[in-house]
């Protein structure tokens, strides 16, 4: 499962991923789609983990670096998402860690 820094409350885990790919270790190469596609894949194992799937995401923040990659983001959020999109909330910050481009919360 992708490491995060999440807080257990009850049988809820909330927490952020971003691209590190486990396999790797290392932050992927700057592909924007690439690395939110990563970023996707990792809420896709920490959900397997769980025995859940994306249905049962309430809610998402996501934190892009630049609001102008918005538009490639959103494409592959929908693809991950499909038909059963949770609320989402979309934030532009100056820096994420470890120079990433995308985080999800």
């Amino acid at each position: 499962m992708p490491s995060t820094l999440s807080q257990k409350h009850e049988d809820s885990r909330i927490g952020n991923q971003g691209p590190n790919c486990k396999l790797r270790r290392s932050m992927l190469q700057p592909l924007l789609t690439s690395l939110q596609t990563q970023v996707l894949k990792n809420v896709r194992a920490v959900l397997i983990a769980v025995d859940a799937d994306p249905s049962n995401i309430l809610k998402t923040t996501v934190f892009l670096q630049s609001m102008g990659d918005f538009a490639a983001f959103n494409q592959v959020y929908a693809e991950f998402f499909g038909e059963t999109k949770p609320a989402r909330s979309c934030v532009e910050v100056a820096k994420l860690p470890l120079g990433a481009l995308v985080e999800i919360e």
